[in-house]
């Protein structure tokens, strides 16, 4: 773990939430042995501090059709959920999210004792999850968005996502009013700020700005962390293919 990366705005005696990077090894069976997988699963657990009871794996699949279910989970739910988000009231269930780019976020509300884990890549950034998070946090656990404390981790920036427009076109969203503020023409192309998009849109949601921290790390292009959309640039393989981690226990 890069410690300067790790989220500061929780209260560690109420959720750990700890993001693993490339030092820690590739934490996806897709990209690596069981056994070496295994074992750096195993480093990264503990780095919380304190062993889970149970780990539940945010699993993201890549045919979905959707991309904002979200699911509440408890002590004895399934070891890997295809969803994209999870939800949970228990202690010591550490829900755990393989990452390489999509941008993980944390959600935390520290008075009804709920937290959230959300993969917003740009399927679900485009179908506003992370308002739909906040709002069913608000239904299904009393939360007030005031309350929530929430962090994004490292991913994909501006500056490394860049399109052209008839990419941007045909996924629906160059000419969305909604994602106007988020699209940056540049001489390389069109650069869209995933990130950005996700803040406003918990802000609208009622999530306080100095409720929100965003890690400043691109995965585009720093090495410290893998990155699947640095790695389909590389020619022959030279870029490793791997998932860093993001989890969060409430304790």
């Amino acid at each position: 773990m890069i410690k300067a990366d790790q989220p500061t705005i929780f209260d560690y005696k109420k959720l750990r939430v700890i993001v693993s990077s490339a030092s820690d090894g590739n934490i996806s069976p897709r990209w690596g042995s069981p056994e070496t997988v295994r074992t750096n699963i195993d480093g990264a657990l503990e780095a919380m501090g304190e062993v889970p009871k149970q780990v539940i794996v945010l699993k993201v699949a890549d045919d979905q059709n959707n991309w904002d279910s979200i699911r509440e989970v408890e002590e004895g739910s399934p070891s890997d959920i295809a969803a994209d988000a999870l939800v949970t009231k228990a202690p010591g269930l550490a829900l755990w999210l393989p990452i390489a780019d999509c941008c993980p976020v944390v959600m935390h509300d520290p008075v009804h004792r709920v937290v959230a884990l959300a993969h917003l890549g740009w399927q679900s950034t485009n179908v506003d999850l992370a308002n739909k998070v906040v709002a069913f946090l608000k239904q299904n656990h009393q939360t007030s968005p005031a309350d929530l404390l929430v962090y994004a981790g490292p991913c994909i920036k501006a500056e490394s996502y860049v399109f052209t427009k008839q990419i941007l076109a045909k996924r629906g969203i160059l000419d969305d009013p909604r994602w106007q503020p988020f699209l940056h023409d540049t001489s390389r192309g069109i650069e869209v700020d995933i990130v950005g998009y996700n803040i406003n849109d918990l802000q609208t949601a009622g999530v306080q700005s100095d409720h929100i921290q965003v890690c400043p790390v691109n995965t585009g292009t720093s090495l410290d962390y893998f990155s699947h959309h640095r790695s389909s640039l590389v020619p022959n393989g030279t870029e490793p293919e791997g998932r860093f981690a993001t989890v969060c226990m409430l304790v």
